[in-house]
């Protein structure tokens, strides 16, 4: 009877403490990632087109004109750093193509053919230069010009969206085109 009550008490510990030891939420600081937009890529440098600026309704800077974005892409995870420094993370999402298929789930798709229009839509929040916070929306634009083993081209990219200061409203249109 003793050894009963001691093997019983010694499996509620060891439930509890496994139950216990167990942690099943990734934290606050944790980042997710996500490879299902890896078939398309809007990596580049974005430059205004000319005689437009690459932010335009947007006074002078404080912390510099901006010029030029560096994109970088992997996957879903979207980076974009302006000329001064500034840096600007996110996300790109809803993948589209002109033939109306949907590329969020890379399983199953048809891959798209030369001529068809891409466009993926992005949010990236940062500081500025102007220590301003700063959130962009927007999209990318572009046209496959190869597309063979799962790989696709893309050309004429270009980025279209709105530079929003908070908590100041202080708004902007973004518009360039990768070289």
């Amino acid at each position: 009877m003793k050894t009963n009550s001691v093997i019983l008490a010694a499996t509620g510990l060891l439930a509890i403490a496994l139950v216990a030891g167990c942690e099943w939420s990734s934290g606050g600081s944790a980042t997710y990632f996500s490879d299902r937009y890896n078939w398309v890529s809007f990596n580049g440098i974005y430059r205004p087109v000319p005689p437009n600026p690459l932010i335009s309704d947007y006074d002078q800077n404080p912390g510099g004109d901006i010029y030029s974005f560096t994109v970088i892409q992997e996957g879903e995870r979207l980076t974009i750093n302006d000329n001064n420094g500034a840096v600007y993370t996110g996300t790109l999402s809803r993948v589209v193509t002109n033939a109306g298929s949907s590329r969020d789930t890379p399983q199953g798709e048809l891959q798209p053919t030369e001529g068809t229009e891409v466009t993926a839509h992005f949010s990236v929040t940062g500081r500025s230069k102007a220590n301003q916070n700063v959130r962009m929306t927007g999209i990318f634009q572009g046209v496959v010009s190869v597309s063979t083993n799962n790989l696709v081209t893309i050309t004429d990219r270009i980025i279209t969206g709105t530079w929003l200061e908070l908590p100041n409203g202080k708004t902007g249109d973004v518009y360039g085109e990768a070289m």
